[in-house]
């Protein structure tokens, strides 16, 4: 797999990498991180200022989400983290009961992924393959079940677009980014601005769109770039359509984060 372009998109989920630090909680140029290094050191900052906040609040839910996305991107080169996954999405079920399917889906579908990062961590080819295997028909059925949830698609096509074409999973990578071209306009106030970018970045990595879909993703990307602010901790947090950061997604937010689907 292609994990090194896969990281480099991942490093857009954390706002202290891409966001040039103006000041205030107003908006600022993105720019990207100068190395890996500097990379997973400032993930993990971003982990601990989210630990920081306690978990209570209105947002909870919202930043325990993204606590999952941080910890999944430390995975992706830290064996170490792929393992604290599972512990997060075991925490986010006892902290908020009443998350309702969608986000149950969101969940299952990083643990799916996991699995996936697993075979990419494992020694023995054997083990690779039980552990791919294991984590894509997971991912298969999620998007069968949820087949309009955007994260979910997104993490099934992060998980095979660079599989090697013996995987047989080309077709279902492009269905995956076409899908997700689609969903992620209407999505928008789902997702924190630079978990957004990372998604239409990977769509424009993954070259699997067709002109007049490329031309969406890339409006959407430079259209999220404008509304994201500068503070690390707001960019972590819910976007208005106009660029200003929300106080909070209620209870009924955090049951499905996404009312269009």
């Amino acid at each position: 797999m292609r994990w090194a372009t896969l990281i480099m998109a991942f490093l857009l989920l954390l706002p202290s990498f891409s966001l040039a630090q103006t000041g205030g909680g107003g908006h600022g140029e993105w720019v990207p991180p100068r190395s890996h290094g500097e990379a997973q050191e400032r993930a993990r900052r971003d982990l601990a200022l989210l630990a920081e906040l306690g978990g209570g609040g209105p947002l909870a839910g919202w930043y325990d989400l993204q606590r999952l996305r941080i910890v999944y991107f430390l995975g992706l080169e830290e064996e170490v983290y792929v393992d604290r996954l599972d512990r997060e999405t075991d925490r986010f079920r006892a902290l908020h009961p009443d998350r309702g399917e969608t986000v149950e889906a969101t969940l299952q579908a990083y643990e799916a992924a996991a699995e996936v990062l697993r075979a990419k961590h494992a020694f023995w080819p054997g083990s690779k393959t039980g552990h791919l295997r294991t984590g894509l028909a997971a991912l298969d059925g999620l998007v069968e079940a949820n087949p309009g949830h955007p994260e979910v698609r997104y993490l099934r096509l992060v998980s095979t677009a660079y599989l090697p074409f013996f995987f047989g999973r080309g077709d279902g990578a492009r269905e995956d980014a076409r899908v997700l071209a689609r969903l992620l306009p209407a999505a928008r106030t789902s997702f924190p601005g630079p978990t957004l970018v990372a998604m239409t970045d990977v769509l424009l990595e993954s070259d699997r769109l067709e002109g007049g879909s490329r031309e969406e993703v890339q409006d959407l990307r430079g259209e999220t770039l404008a509304m994201t602010p500068a503070d690390p901790l707001r960019a972590l947090s819910p976007l208005e359509p106009e660029g200003d950061a929300n106080p909070g997604p209620s209870a009924q937010r955090l049951e499905d984060p996404d009312p269009g689907r």
